[in-house]
């Protein structure tokens, strides 16, 4: 009983990462897969997965074993580290931030049935997700995502559970086949595997998460334990991205129909897969959890963004101020600052876009596929740098050669996509 309760106290980081990845990557894009092409990219799941592990688990590992966020391990690098992941993350995060909560106001006003334009639900959901983090940041956003997580994957698996009792065959030849010859088709993969599981930052992420938790539980927290909990919440998001292309590759593939780039028809089609497979009874049930997840999501984003903003911009401007509540009370000024600016430039977005979520979620992805493979390597270069001085970043030998094959796939199809770019242009 001692193991379990220490265990629960430290489960929190790995569960908030999950909240971050199930979200637009598994609802949308993962969904959208399995509508538009069957089993047929499965094995982009996997690999996706598999090939970015070792870059995201550096991440806790680096925060469990230093004591410090992979924001100062670039620092360590050099000085050009920390500004150019800085640029990139501020290149990107009005977008993402746009395209989640587009996505999170589409489920909650079909949910609901809310009045009003979708844009004016999209100022509310930020507005709400705001005064939620700024009343209490991490402890709120630590107790919310683990109910929310939960709550999904069970209300996903039954579905999934239930939907492949019912299939006597899989034989979906006659529909659309993917072909690498077929521009649509490539570039939803690029899309699809830019936000599978998620992006390469959050690794930078999951440094800060572990090191607030620690503060929160004012306990030490062992690797062995941090480790844990990144795993379960790891390899939980693959199980849950194959669930959802299962879902879409079941019951809807098989009809042709494919998902709406618009966000209230989309979602009114999504929990549509969940009632054709459990009963129309699970409707409140599932509309709760498709859109508690999405919130789930916001919330995770819009605090990791401005944190990780803050506390770069402190370590850059070399503003860390001897005396902790000082030094708190100038982050968390900094942090207000950068809330308030990406709400701002994230409406700024959605004014225009809020017809077109389709196109404003695979821009995004796209933006995160191209800047994985710079972040990889600044995560590995980190390991590097340590590895003397902290035994435990000379990570196992199988995972070393995971790194190695990680990094030419993320740069491989970065190139590849720019090579496409630059031939559509001729």
């Amino acid at each position: 009983m001692q193991t379990l309760s220490r265990f629960l106290k430290v489960l929190g980081p790995g569960l908030l990462y999950a909240g971050a990845a199930i979200g637009v990557s598994h609802i949308v894009q993962s969904t959208r897969a399995g509508a538009s092409y069957g089993f047929q990219l499965v094995w982009v799941v996997i690999i996706a997965n598999l090939l970015k592990y070792p870059f995201f688990e550096l991440g806790p590992r680096f925060a469990a074993v230093t004591g410090k966020s992979l924001l100062e391990g670039y620092q360590s690098i050099g000085r050009w580290a920390l500004p150019l992941f800085l640029l990139m993350t501020i290149a990107s995060m009005f977008i993402t931030i746009a395209a989640i909560t587009l996505v999170t106001a589409g489920i909650a006003q079909s949910v609901l049935g809310l009045p009003y334009s979708t844009v004016v639900w999209c100022f509310v959901t930020l507005g709400v997700a705001v005064v939620i983090l700024l009343s209490g940041q991490y402890a709120v956003l630590d107790k919310v995502t683990k109910f929310v997580v939960l709550l999904l994957s069970l209300t996903t698996l039954t579905a999934v559970a239930l939907v492949l009792s019912k299939q006597n065959t899989f034989n979906f030849s006659n529909h659309n086949q993917f072909t690498f010859s077929n521009k649509d088709d490539l570039f939803f993969l690029l899309a699809f595997m830019g936000w599978m599981p998620a992006p390469i930052e959050i690794s930078v992420w999951h440094s800060l998460w572990t090191l607030e938790n620690k503060k929160l539980k004012n306990d030490k927290i062992l690797l062995k334990e941090v480790l844990t909990d990144f795993n379960i919440g790891f390899w939980g998001t693959i199980v849950l991205a194959l669930a959802f292309v299962c879902l879409g590759a079941c019951l809807m593939y098989p009809t042709g129909v494919r998902f709406s780039p618009q966000a209230i028809p989309f979602s009114e089609q999504f929990i549509s897969l969940y009632t054709k497979s459990i009963g129309s009874w699970t409707y409140p049930i599932v509309a709760f959890s498709a859109l508690a997840t999405m919130v789930s999501t916001m919330l995770t984003c819009l605090d990791a963004y401005p944190r990780v903003t803050a506390n770069a911009l402190s370590l850059c401007m070399g503003s860390w101020i001897k005396r902790q509540e000082n030094r708190s009370a100038s982050l968390l000024v900094t942090y207000r600052f950068w809330m308030g600016t990406i709400v701002l430039g994230s409406g700024f977005i959605l004014l225009f876009l809020t017809n077109n979520m389709k196109g404003l979620v695979d821009f995004a992805t796209f933006c995160a596929f191209l800047f994985a493979p710079i972040l990889a390597g600044l995560n590995l270069m980190c390991a590097h740098k340590h590895r003397l001085e902290y035994r435990e970043l000379n990570r196992p030998f199988w995972l070393k050669a995971l790194s190695h094959v990680g990094m030419v796939y993320l740069f491989g199809f970065s190139l590849y996509f720019i090579l496409i770019q630059f031939v559509r242009l001729q």
